[in-house]
């Protein structure tokens, strides 16, 4: 029986990692917090959250980290899908940008009105900026 897990990570556009020799992925999803995945974990499918994927090659002690943000997993017995609408490496993340992103979504916050239509932008203003606060805060762990 294999005592570790493969790992591929998609965007819509490309194939963004490959990993066998896995120990343990932890990710986040949107309903149950974050989820650690072991070789021959249950088959399930579930969809992701907004945080920090976090991918432990066997053999490491630190993980490899990524940013995600939306989209689904698949867990087979020893293996992982990730179909992500984001994932950033995340020595990849542009602090300033993101704190550009965590201003635009603010603002739009403190500017809400109470119409259908607006409803709608609080929202999206809402993740945008749950997305710039996750990055900040990896960015600064990372040292960024």
């Amino acid at each position: 029986m294999a005592q570790s897990l493969d790992v591929n990570i998609y965007l819509p556009e490309r194939l963004v990692a490959t990993k066998s020799s896995v120990s343990q992925v932890n990710l986040p999803t949107i309903d149950k917090g974050y989820i650690g995945i072991l070789p021959h974990h249950t088959q399930v499918v579930t969809e992701v959250g907004t945080g920090v994927l976090a991918i432990t090659e066997d053999g490491k002690t630190k993980p490899d980290e990524y940013f995600v943000s939306g989209g689904f997993a698949w867990v087979g017995e020893n293996n992982v899908e990730l179909m992500l609408d984001i994932a950033e490496h995340c020595t990849k993340i542009n602090k300033t940008r993101a704190q550009k992103a965590k201003e635009r979504a603010e603002a739009r916050l403190a500017a809400k009105t109470h119409s259908e239509k607006e409803s709608v932008d609080i929202a999206r203003a809402q993740a945008a900026l749950l997305r710039a606060l996750q990055r900040i805060s990896v960015s600064e762990r990372h040292g960024l």
